[in-house]
């Protein structure tokens, strides 16, 4: 069966943490050896990323100062899988359950398929991974099975657009497509697939990155070893795809980008500490004709670092409190907001890592924050989910 790209997929969740005006940023030393140098150049990453990085920004801006809560809405279990949304309803997964919610916060529908991943909108349908390995697409007006793809095992993430469809990996190291295609391809996959339309891109917990042709592609699939185990779903940023990963034998945690056709090594980063969670990537050129992207990189010591892939140095870095930080930071205008483990989320300015503000939701964020209409939508680990608006 041949689907539509989605048109949108925004994954959400953050929260928390206790008011500040502080704004700190510290420089921090450069990136080691470059091997095999590929053009890091983010001109074209435009066109290129929406779906991998995963952007999350409708409507403009977020909640920028006095953060207050427009709404809470109480799911059958603790938030499982990033919040979503088709710019209409947000989705939520939580107990097995899925959730439409308004913009308004109102429950539109519930069904309880088992579900383990985010929703994913595609086309008409929406489409979800099961306990059982299926994706499943459901209805979006009331919840109802429309079709089912089978799968072998435990669906790892969320499904992604490729070659006129979806691909979707299980937990026993395979990849599967929704036009019948089904690949094996290693260990357990560490985190949540990317794709530029043409490849699938995925990292293992064995410390391998792929890359992987959509079905009837002629091109090779490749796989690059990391320093380390993979904490991070790959990000495509123009020639290249980024992932993090943790300390290896002899290595220390950092960012590993390789070619995202062939996989050679375009750089390496080390980190002071391990990523927690997925990257983001924010574009600085608005305001400043010497910036460009950088990477933004949510750290397991609770510090959020920009580096510049361009000049491999960080921008700054910003210590947040001493809990891990949560989810991948989803970026609107010269702001970022982040989630931690500890039930705080976080508005920092992009310019130098400033903290505008930052705010105790009373329990810990279990996925990536989402912007839409002027809310900032979180989910937590007690199965609530809040909406913050500006406070007047």
């Amino acid at each position: 069966m041949s689907l539509p790209l989605p048109s949108v997929l925004l994954l959400l969740t953050a929260c928390g943490g206790a008011h500040t005006a502080d704004r700190r940023a510290v420089d921090v030393s450069p990136t080691v050896a470059v091997q095999a140098p590929v053009s890091t150049d983010p001109g074209a990453s435009a066109s290129v990323v929406p779906w991998p990085l995963r952007h999350r920004g409708f409507a403009g801006d977020g909640p920028r100062v006095d953060p207050q809560v427009a709404w809470k809405v109480a799911l059958p279990g603790p938030v499982t899988a990033p919040l979503t949304t088709d710019r209409t309803s947000i989705f939520a997964v939580g107990g097995g359950t899925v959730t439409n919610i308004s913009r308004k916060g109102q429950v539109l529908w519930q069904v309880q398929p088992d579900a383990v991943g985010p929703v994913t909108p595609s086309g008409n349908d929406l489409y979800v991974g099961v306990r059982d390995g299926a994706l499943i697409g459901l209805s979006p007006s009331d919840g109802g099975d429309k079709l089912a793809f089978p799968g072998t095992a435990r669906v790892r993430g969320s499904a992604v657009p490729v070659e006129g469809g979806l691909a979707w990996a299980t937990v026993d190291g395979k990849l599967h497509h929704t036009l019948g295609d089904t690949r094996t391809i290693g260990p357990t996959v560490a985190r949540d697939l990317a794709s530029d339309g043409d490849f699938v891109f995925l990292s293992s917990l064995d410390g391998m990155l792929y890359g992987v042709p959509g079905p009837g592609r002629s091109e090779a699939a490749w796989r690059s070893r990391l320093p380390g185990p993979a904490r991070t779903q790959p990000v495509v940023l123009g020639s290249v795809v980024i992932v993090g990963h943790d300390a290896g034998t002899d290595t220390q945690p950092g960012l590993f980008a390789a070619s995202r056709t062939s996989g050679r090594v375009a750089w390496q980063r080390q980190l002071a500490s391990p990523p927690a969670s997925d990257l983001a990537v924010a574009d600085l050129l608005p305001a400043d004709d010497t910036a460009g992207m950088v990477v933004l990189i949510p750290r397991h010591d609770g510090v959020i670092e920009a580096f510049d892939p361009k000049t491999e140095t960080t921008r700054w870095e910003t210590a947040l409190g001493p809990h891990p930080l949560v989810g991948s930071p989803v970026v609107a205008g010269r702001s970022a907001w982040v989630g931690d483990a500890g039930g705080s989320v976080h508005r920092v300015d992009l310019d130098d890592g400033g903290v505008a503000w930052s705010r105790d939701l009373g329990a810990a964020v279990t996925g990536d924050p989402l912007l839409i209409d002027g809310l900032l939508v979180v989910g937590l680990a007690d199965g609530t989910v809040v909406a913050l608006e500006d406070g007047t």
